[in-house]
């Protein structure tokens, strides 16, 4: 029986990983910064220390990590002001399914609290969660299980009875370790074989996941 889910929000809820690494390519080529795309890429699903620590490894002699995340931000949210939040298809439509259906929901993010908090607001769908992990949350990140084993206390289930939903390697090992059923929804990522072992499913899409969920009724 399943009875909870609980999300990733970057690249799983909102086309944000998508729209950070165009961000990031187009602040880095106005720095000169060597082979960005790269870099941005291995950024996927870690934590904002971490990703600081990564920048200044690789453009530390150049510019620090703290100004080319700021300059980052500042056009990522720049962008989502004019253009609003990039939804990713099935997003209502699962929410509301979820909800009707009396599931538990809740999201275990890597990002910090502002951004979790800012991104479900603008989308209109904060009061499906119950409970909300950020980064500030936990004292560790992904991949460690501590995320989701977190969010599955606050909300008294069973990790054995609860679904995450992720797109990257690092989202599925802190789910399969939390003793969650993973779901990999691809987004920039595509899953190697050995997070392939650890996959519950594979969806395309958010409508792919309510079919599965159906399919556990």
């Amino acid at each position: 029986m399943i009875d909870t889910v609980i999300f990733d929000m970057d690249g799983v809820l909102f086309d944000t990983e998508r729209l950070y690494r165009d961000c990031f390519i187009k602040t880095a080529q106005k720095h000169r910064l060597a082979d960005p795309e790269t870099v941005v890429f291995q950024c996927v699903g870690l934590d904002g220390e971490t990703t600081k620590a990564m920048l200044e490894q690789h453009y530390g002699a150049q510019i620090s990590a703290v100004q080319l995340k700021k300059e980052t931000a500042d056009l990522f949210y720049q962008t989502i002001d004019e253009n609003g939040i990039p939804e990713k298809p099935g997003l209502h439509a699962l929410l509301s399914y979820l909800k009707q259906n009396h599931y538990h929901i809740g999201l275990a993010s890597s990002s910090r609290l502002y951004s979790v908090n800012r991104h479900l607001n603008s989308a209109g769908i904060a009061g499906y969660f119950d409970v909300v992990v950020a980064s500030e949350s936990v004292t560790r990140c992904k991949p460690d299980p501590e995320p989701y084993a977190k969010a599955c206390e606050m909300l008294g289930v069973s990790p054995e009875s609860s679904v995450a939903v992720e797109d990257s390697p690092t989202g599925i090992l802190s789910a399969s370790r939390a003793g969650l059923k993973p779901v990999f929804v691809p987004d920039l990522i595509k899953p190697d074989e050995q997070t392939r072992k650890l996959i519950f499913r594979e969806c395309a899409d958010l409508n792919a996941v309510l079919t599965l969920l159906e399919e556990y009724r």
